[in-house]
């Protein structure tokens, strides 16, 4: 090589190495020096500050000073970027807040068993500098190793760039830039954080937890100046009534050199095992080193969360009875009753199953325990699960009455994040005979719901459980045959391939649908099993859907309708002119009209289908009185309840009539809405057939005789149908006898709607724990008197439930401790009612509404010492409310209900 040219290669090498970002071994920290710095770190816990938050929003924490030295005592002879520290963090002092603070919200020093804490030494081996390994003395309490941990993120530094790296915050992605020739920042991104995350299984009723993690360095000549550090975490329900709501925990760190010294004595040794082995040998250090984790410890021993008070763990007995009065079936969908569920499900988690066994076989909770049974289903792990079964008796024998074991069953299948061998022991259970075939359908959609639960949180092997569960139904579902007389067999295994939601059974669901052969009844569940899968799935079968819809002639009209529904849950323009092209078809009208309606719906939020059906309905052919106005009771409506932040609640209320204006099916859904997702919270159908018989005027396509049954479902789970009558002869005879006229529940009880439990390792060596229960009692209740004398019947709908949601965030140490809980409570109640006459022809009057809702917000904050009486609380109350309505079905429905009323 020319010299020239090479003279010119080496300058620029130099130039390269001398112009790039420090690193933590080249100038930052040298072999045998050892560096002193005033160590800062403040934690604060806050609401999530919406942006025209004034200064009366304020937080609680604390803050920690301390002395640190780092010395480095061994470096690789041949790579200087592995080196072996000597972390020591002395003279530890307690700040807290108070009122009595030099400034508005600052801190003030306060004695605490920090003060008693010796220095605390740790051994940190880094590598391409970045931390590798933590070595603690043994015996050493956790809490004491965590005050050295914190300085993990702030000593080293490295070049630009992109890594993955692991400190106190867990293994994330940091990216180091330059700020300037002695600045660097350093961002955190995507930490895997020690403890696992459980949360609701369905996502509109997640919890979003936002992080932000920044570190800045400060160098001098290449050394460590100053390094500050700020993180915060927000916790934030997806479905909130407060546009806002939240909480957030905030970590600041500040180090600050203040000397160097060259006393650190240097261990000569060719590896970091080596010179750990001598300095043990030489006893040097004074103590033995043990391996421990770079991040703290993410979760409290015990299960003990529940436990977070000032006073010591109540017993779970002792939480029954303090919590008795909210527990009892009068106060069911009241706040008292879903606050009782927030405080007690964490309690049953921790219990053992000896605990849970004495709790519901004590006498003196005999008044509560259809309350127990729902809040044993809502803890839905393995321990509770065997307690409830030997408190029941399981299996039950012959004439035993299942209204127990349903209870506990419907509570149950809603879990968001179920044990895998409690899903296991539901599958197997499933597989047993029983003498209730009731019972057995439950345990099938509960067993179902849950697996679909298990395989969305954890996916893997649990993803082929479902698989496997999948082939076992639809195996079940070809076994009952062709032309079977009676539906029972397929609709059980139908109902729970909705429950389970795996994508392989959209194929098979499909094929059975589109299949002449198929009872009518069995296509429906079909079309209701594939109307629960994701749209990303239903999607691609819309040709076959179409194909569906398009054969009045081979399909049934209910078949016909729900794969209408399914085409709108992905509208394109071309539906507007394919389910209105029977629009002019008088015979249709009832048909014709559910789809108008529900057409105009799905176009509200579809711009261009609303072109599409505007253009369609501009034409003076279709856009006339004749065609328009079908004189059908069939109706399709929806509403929107509420909305903030990205979140609304709303309602859906569908009546499908046969041509003899006789019921079909009646179906009201409360629904919540989030990023462009849905959840079925509440739904119950009314599906009737042969009614138009006992009108006069049967329907060609209309069942021989009269027979219904009520459909619920419960937090997007479907749950065993009621039969209501099963003849005509059975449906004159509780006509007669007034059964139904009293007000009867169809569905109550108490579950979780939100269920969040995460663990964030902070920089500073503390842990943040966040947690977010929320829980819904409610009733779903109805009567219906009929006065065959005066032919006319009524019947009436009230639907009541209150929704607790608690959000405690909480950073913990024996010395301090902080917490800020945000509690929202709601009551709401909807009523339904219908009046229909028929001494001068068939009138309906179908009438819904709700009374005001007020919602009322809690904030407490509190700090405290333990061992000392300083405590600090700070709370802060909210109330909004709105007023009630009454909503406006269609016209005819109003015109109807003029003439009936006035």
């Amino acid at each position: 090589m020319d010299r020239h040219l090479f003279l010119v290669v080496v300058l620029f090498a130099v130039f390269e190495i001398h112009c790039q970002a420090p690193t933590a071994a080249a100038g930052g920290l040298e072999l045998g020096v050892t560096y002193s710095f005033h160590y800062n770190t403040t934690v604060l816990l806050s609401e999530l500050r919406p942006r025209a938050a004034g200064r009366d929003v304020r937080d609680v924490g604390y803050q920690i000073l301390a002395e640190a030295q780092c010395a480095v005592i061994w470096q690789h002879p041949a790579d200087h970027r592995q080196q072996l520290l000597r972390i020591t963090v002395s003279s530890p002092q307690l700040l807290v807040r108070s009122r009595r603070a030099p400034q508005p919200d600052g801190f003030v020093a306060h004695s605490s068993r920090l003060d008693d804490i010796p220095p605390v030494e740790v051994l940190l081996l880094t590598a391409e500098g970045a931390a590798k390994q933590l070595y603690a003395p043994e015996g050493r309490a956790e809490e004491e190793v965590g005050l050295a941990r914190g300085l993990l993120g702030l000593i080293t530094v490295r070049e630009e760039g992109k890594y993955r790296e692991t400190d106190a915050s867990g293994e994330c992605d940091v990216t180091y830039v330059s700020e300037g020739a002695q600045r660097v920042l350093k961002t955190k991104e995507r930490c895997s954080e020690a403890a696992p995350i459980y949360t609701a299984g369905h996502p509109v009723l997640d919890v979003s937890v936002t992080s932000e993690r920044v570190t800045r360095y400060s160098l001098s000549a290449g050394q460590l100046e100053t390094v500050t550090s700020e993180e915060r975490h927000g916790v934030t329900p997806a479905v909130s009534a407060r546009d806002g709501y939240g909480t957030t925990v905030t970590a600041l760190q500040t180090l600050q050199l203040s000397g160097r010294t060259r006393s650190a004595p240097a261990v000569s040794a060719v590896s970091a095992q080596e010179a750990l082995r001598r300095l043990t040998d030489s006893a040097a250090l004074g103590w033995t080193p043990r391996e421990t984790r770079l991040w703290s410890r993410a979760a409290p021993a015990d299960g003990a969360r529940h436990c977070d008070r000032d006073a010591a763990c109540p017993e779970l007995s002792d939480l029954v009875s303090r919590l008795r009065t909210g527990l009892t079936e009068p106060v069911l969908s009241t706040l008292p009753a879903a606050t009782g569920a927030v405080t007690l499900v964490p309690a049953l988690r921790a219990a053992t199953e000896t605990q849970v066994l004495e709790v519901l076989r004590d006498k003196r909770n005999a008044d509560i325990r259809l309350s127990l049974l729902d809040l044993c289903g809502a803890a839905h792990t393995l321990p509770v699960h065997s307690a409830v079964k030997k408190a029941l008796g399981w299996p039950p024998r012959s004439g035993d009455d299942i209204a127990l074991y349903e209870r506990y069953l419907v509570a149950l299948s809603t879990g968001g994040h179920p044990d895998s061998p409690l899903v296991r022991a539901l599958l197997s259970e499933s597989r047993q005979k029983l003498p209730s075939p009731e019972l057995h359908e439950t345990v099938l959609l509960t067993a179902a719901a849950l697996a679909s639960s298990l395989c969305t949180q954890t996916g893997g092997t649990a993803e082929q459980l479902c698989t496997e569960f999948a082939v076992e139904l639809l195996t079940q579902v070809e076994s009952c045959g062709v032309g079977d007389d009676s539906a029972d067999c397929c609709l059980p295994s139908l109902r729970a391939l909705g429950n389970l939601r795996t994508e392989s059974s959209a194929a098979p669901l499909l094929k059975l649908a589109l299949s002449g052969d198929t009872l009518a009844e069995c296509r429906a569940e079909a079309l209701r099993a594939l109307s629960a899968l994701p749209v990303e799935v239903t999607g691609p079968l819309r040709p076959d859907l179409e194909a569906l819809f398009g054969q009045p002639e081979r399909y049934d009209v209910t078949s016909r309708l729900l794969s209408a529904d399914l085409l709108l849950r992905s509208p394109r323009p071309s539906d507007a002119g394919l389910l209105l092209s029977r629009l002019e078809d008088r015979s249709a009208a009832e048909e014709s009209s559910y789809l108008l309606q529900r057409l105009r719906a799905a176009a509200a939020r579809h711009e261009p289908l609303r072109r599409a059906l505007g253009q369609l309905l501009s034409d003076s052919r279709l856009a006339n009185y004749d065609i328009l106005a079908q004189g059908a009771l069939s109706a399709a409506l929806e509403r929107e309840l509420w909305s903030a932040g990205g979140a609304a609640a709303g309602f859906t209320s569908l009546l499908e009539a046969g041509r003899s204006r006789a019921l079909r099916r009646s179906e009201f859904t409360a629904r919540l809405e989030a990023d462009g997702r849905r959840l079925d919270m509440l739904q119950f159908s009314v599906q009737a057939a042969g009614l138009s018989s006992l009108i006069g005027s049967p329907d060609p396509d209309d069942a021989a005789d009269a027979r219904a049954r009520l459909q619920l479902g419960l937090l997007g789970r479907q749950l065993r149908p009621r039969r209501l009558f099963g003849s005509q002869t059975e449906l004159m005879g509780l006509l007669w006898s007034g059964a139904g006229s009293e007000t009867t529940s169809a569905l109550r009880g108490t579950v979780l709607l939100q269920d969040h439990d995460q663990a964030v390792p902070l920089q500073n060596g503390l842990t943040a724990h966040l947690t977010v229960l929320a829980a819904t009692s409610f009733d779903l209740a109805g009567r219906v008197e009929v006065s065959l004398w005066n032919r006319a019947a009524q019947a009436e709908m009230n639907n009541r439930a209150a929704v607790v949601l608690r959000a405690l965030s909480t950073v913990h140490t024996p010395f301090v401790r902080a917490r800020i809980e945000s509690t929202q409570a709601l009551e709401a109640s909807m009523a339904a009612d219908t009046d229909m006459q028929f001494s001068d022809g068939p009138k309906t009057c179908a009438r819904i509404g709700h009374r005001p809702l007020v919602l009322r917000e809690v904030v407490r904050k509190q700090e405290r010492v333990p061992g000392s009486r300083h405590r600090l609380r700070r709370v802060r109350r909210r109330s909004r409310s709105s007023g009630g309505a009454t909503f406006n079905l269609n016209q005819r429905n109003a015109d109807t209900c003029r003439a009936m009323f006035g």
